[in-house]
């Protein structure tokens, strides 16, 4: 179901990162939202999706007829860890990467949201090194997680 949830993501993400060029392709105008009548604010028609990337949690949520629904996970988790695990075999994420972490802490990512967008030498992510099992090294002035799996680094 994790893998299912992400494969949506990355759908919803593509989706929404090509309907912008698929509207040019059809030379249409764009509809513009509904008018409510409140100053500078406009209705949207349809469902809205939220994704909210923690750096520890992670969750999905619709917004459709007047109320949020959170999507649950494979195991009816509202909420996933935001961890990605690599194995000789496969990739692991959520719940399924949080499980294996302590027989695989070298080959388990956590708390990388903390580095994005840092510098290396940032004194936030030099301390962050400390806490982590896995290696951050330096690629162009920014920090990289580097895994080492059976097809290389």
């Amino acid at each position: 179901m994790i893998k299912n949830l992400l494969k949506l993501l990355m759908v919803i993400a593509c989706i929404m990162s090509f309907a912008r060029a698929d509207d040019d392709d059809d030379d249409k105008e764009e509809e513009e939202p509904k008018d409510t009548g409140k100053k500078g604010k406009k209705q949207i028609d349809g469902p809205v999706i939220g994704i909210d990337l923690g750096t520890t949690y992670s969750c999905v949520g619709i917004f459709k007829n007047g109320r949020v629904e959170i999507i649950p996970n494979e195991l009816g988790n509202r909420i996933t860890p935001s961890q990605v695990a690599f194995t000789d075999e496969e990739k692991l994420v959520g719940e399924a990467a949080k499980n294996q972490g302590a027989q695989n802490p070298l080959r388990t990512v956590y708390v990388v949201k903390r580095m994005i967008g840092r510098n290396f030498e940032d004194k936030e992510v030099q301390r962050d090194m400390k806490y982590v099992p896995y290696k951050v090294v330096p690629k162009s002035g920014k920090p990289y997680i580097s895994i080492e799996t059976n097809r290389g680094m």
